[in-house]
C-alpha cells in the first residue's frame, strides 16, 4: 500500500497548490474604491480614492463612466511598498478630485484598471447652501458641532474649517484641548474645493471627537489661525524664500455646549455610543472540549462612539470543574473620519477537568443608545458544549492499566553488542570520507574581506548576488553588507573593496552607489532608520562590472577599516 500513497501525496500538493494560484488571482482581480466624505454639498468637491494591492503593469482607471455625474478636476497616483517579515507589498492609489454636476444620490463605477473591476459605490450629493462672506475676504473660518446637545460622557464631533482663496507661504493653528472633556483627532485633514458667494474656495477640514467628564455646560475655546499669505500677482515660491506676503490672524467663536447627566435607571456601568456589539469566537465551530486539553475562547466588545478605556470589562461566570486562565484584555481606539472606534478583547484560555456537559450562562451588556435615545442591549446566548474524555480524542477506546507480568528468561543473546559495534564503523567510514573531502578543499583566498557564509555555500557571482537579495528580502542590513562585500571580492579579486564607502565609490554614477550609501547609514547611524532593502533590490544589476581602470586598481582613498 506505501509505493500508491506517494501519487495520491503528490495530487493533493498539486490540487493545494492549484488552489492557492486561483485564490490568489481571485484576490489580486479585486480593485477598492471609497470617497473621502460622504454626503457632501453641491458646491464642494469630493476626492475619489481607487486602491489596489495587486500588480497593475502601469494601467490607469478608466473614467469614462464618471463623467456623465462627475466633473474631474485633477488626478494623482502613489504606490506604496512594503517589507514585513521577507513579504514584500504593493498598494497603489488612483486619487481624483471630482466636482458634482448635481445634488442627489450619484453612482461612481464600477471602474475598470486592466483585469480588476471595482465595485460601484454611492456619493450623497447635499444642495448647496448659501454662506455670506463678509466682503469678500481672501481667507475666512468656520466650525460646526454635532450635535448641539449631548449626555455626559459621550461623542460629539467639532469641526474646524478654514477657507483659502490665494496661496498660504505658511499657516500655524493652535492647540485645541477643552477643559473639563477628552479630546481625539479624527482622521487626518481633508481638503476640497467650495463655491462661495461665486468666488472658489479651497478648504481645509479638521475635525476632532469630544467627551464631556461632566454633565453641565461645557465651552469649546476659539481656535486661532496664524497664516502668511500671498499678494495677487505674486509667486508664492519667491515669498516663502524672502519672507514676503501678508500677515492673516483668524479667531473662530467660543462655542457653548449642553451637557446632560446620565438618564435616571440607565444601566452601569454607563455607556452611551451610536453603535455596540458583542461577540465570541472559537477555534472551532462548533467548539470541542476535550478533558485536559487547553482551548481558548474570545470575546469581542466594540463600539462606535466611545473609546477603548470606556469600555468595561465582562464578568466572566463560574464554569465548575473548568479551570479558566484569563489573558490581559487587548484594549484599542481608533479615530475614524466621523467618529472613535473602541474594542475591548479578552482571551480565556479554558482546560475542562472532567467529561460531561460545559454549561455557559447568557452574557449580556447593556448600553444607551445616543441616537435613538433609548437603552439597548447586547448579548451571547447560552450554550451547552459536550466534553468528551482525552482518550476520546483519538478514537481509541480507553484500555485498563495491567499489572506488568513476571520477566521470563532470556533464551536469546542481546543484540546490542552487534549495533554498537555496527555504528562505530559506519562512524569511521564517516569520518574518513569527511577528511578525504576537506583535504581535497582548495586554500581559503585570504585577500576578501567576507567570507562565504557557512550556511550556504556561495559558487560564482550569481550565487553571491542571490544572497544579497535574500538578504535584502529579509531586511537585514549586516548581512547585506557581509553578502555585498564578498560579491564585490569576487569582482575585484586583486583589490576588493575593505567596507561599503569603498564599494560604493567603485559603483559611482550607477543607482546602486546611492543604495549602498543608504545602507551604510543604516549600520552605523545612533537611531533607527528602518532600512528596509528595497532600493538597494531594486537598483541591483546583474553583475558588478567595474571599468575597466578600476578593476586592477586600488581604491582611490585609503580604507577607514585597513585588513
Amino acid at each position: 500500500m506505501k509505493p500508491r500513497a506517494l501519487p495520491g501525496t503528490a495530487a493533493a500538493v498539486v490540487a493545494v497548490t492549484l488552489a492557492v494560484f486561483v485564490l490568489g488571482e481571485v484576490r489580486a482581480q479585486t480593485l477598492g474604491a471609497r470617497f473621502e466624505r460622504n454626503p457632501i454639498r453641491a458646491d464642494e468637491t469630493v476626492r475619489l480614492i481607487v486602491e489596489s494591492d495587486a500588480g497593475t503593469g502601469g494601467a490607469q482607471p478608466d473614467v469614462e463612466l464618471l463623467r456623465p455625474d462627475f466633473e474631474v478636476l485633477g488626478r494623482s497616483t502613489s504606490t506604496q511598498i512594503t517589507i514585513d517579515n521577507g513579504r514584500q507589498s504593493t498598494l497603489t492609489q488612483w486619487i481624483f478630485e471630482l466636482a458634482p454636476k448635481r445634488s442627489g444620490r450619484l453612482t461612481a463605477g464600477p471602474l475598470r484598471v486592466g483585469t480588476m473591476t471595482s465595485p460601484a459605490i454611492e456619493l450623497e450629493v447635499l444642495p448647496a447652501v448659501a454662506t455670506n462672506v463678509p466682503g469678500g475676504r481672501d481667507v475666512f473660518i468656520e466650525t460646526d458641532v454635532a450635535p448641539d446637545e449631548v449626555y455626559v460622557q459621550s461623542q460629539l464631533v467639532y469641526t474646524f474649517r478654514i477657507y483659502r482663496a490665494v496661496e498660504f507661504l505658511e499657516a500655524k493653528l493652535s492647540d485645541f484641548a477643552p477643559e473639563g472633556a477628552v479630546t481625539h483627532r479624527l482622521g487626518k485633514d481633508t481638503t476640497y474645493t467650495r463655491v462661495v458667494g461665486g468666488r472658489r474656495y479651497r478648504v481645509i477640514e479638521r475635525r476632532f471627537a469630544i467627551f464631556p467628564q461632566t454633565s453641565g455646560r461645557l465651552v469649546l475655546p476659539a481656535l486661532r489661525l496664524d497664516a502668511r499669505v500671498a499678494e495677487a500677482g505674486a509667486a508664492p515660491a519667491i515669498g516663502r524664500l524672502f519672507g514676503e506676503g501678508r500677515r492673516v490672524r483668524l479667531v473662530s467663536q467660543p462655542v457653548d455646549i449642553v451637557v446632560k447627566p446620565r438618564p435616571a435607571g440607565a444601566a452601569t456601568p454607563w455607556l452611551p455610543a451610536r453603535a455596540l456589539t458583542l461577540a465570541e469566537e472559537w477555534p472551532e465551530d462548533p467548539p470541542r472540549l476535550v478533558v485536559g486539553e487547553p482551548v481558548t475562547w474570545t470575546l469581542r466588545l466594540e463600539a462606535a462612539g466611545l473609546t477603548g478605556e470606556q469600555l468595561p470589562p465582562l464578568d466572566l461566570p463560574d464554569l465548575g470543574s473548568v479551570r479558566v486562565y484569563p489573558d490581559q484584555p487587548s484594549i484599542v481606539t481608533r479615530a475614524g473620519a466621523n467618529a472613535v472606534h473602541g474594542e475591548r478583547v479578552q482571551r480565556i484560555a479554558m482546560v475542562p477537568g472532567a467529561a460531561g456537559t460545559l454549561e455557559i450562562p447568557e452574557l449580556r451588556v447593556e448600553w444607551w443608545d445616543v441616537e435613538a435615545n433609548a437603552p439597548r442591549t447586547v448579548l451571547i446566548p447560552a450554550r451547552t458544549i459536550p466534553v468528551v474524555p482525552a482518550s476520546a480524542s483519538t478514537g481509541q477506546p480507553s484500555r485498563p492499566v495491567l499489572a506488568a507480568p513476571p520477566a521470563a528468561p532470556e533464551t536469546s543473546p542481546r543484540p546490542w553488542p552487534a549495533i554498537s559495534a555496527a555504528l562505530a564503523f559506519a562512524w569511521l567510514v564517516t569520518l574518513g570520507a569527511l577528511l578525504r573531502v576537506l583535504g581535497r578543499r582548495p586554500p581559503r583566498d585570504t585577500r576578501s574581506p567576507i567570507s562565504a557564509p557557512a550556511e550556504e555555500p556561495l559558487r560564482g557571482t550569481a550565487a553571491a548576488r542571490r544572497r544579497v537579495l535574500n538578504a535584502c528580502r529579509d531586511a537585514s542590513p549586516r548581512a547585506a553588507r557581509d553578502a555585498l562585500l564578498f560579491w564585490a571580492g569576487l569582482a575585484w579579486p586583486e583589490s576588493p573593496p575593505r567596507d561599503l564607502i569603498a564599494l560604493a565609490a567603485r559603483t559611482r554614477g550607477q543607482p546602486l552607489a546611492e543604495a549602498i550609501l543608504v545602507l551604510d547609514r543604516a549600520l552605523w547611524s545612533a537611531r533607527d532608520i528602518g532600512w528596509s532593502g528595497q532600493s538597494l533590490a531594486s537598483g541591483l544589476p546583474r553583475e558588478l562590472c567595474p571599468p575597466p581602470s578600476q578593476r586592477a586598481g586600488a581604491d582611490r582613498l585609503p580604507s577607514l577599516h585597513p585588513a
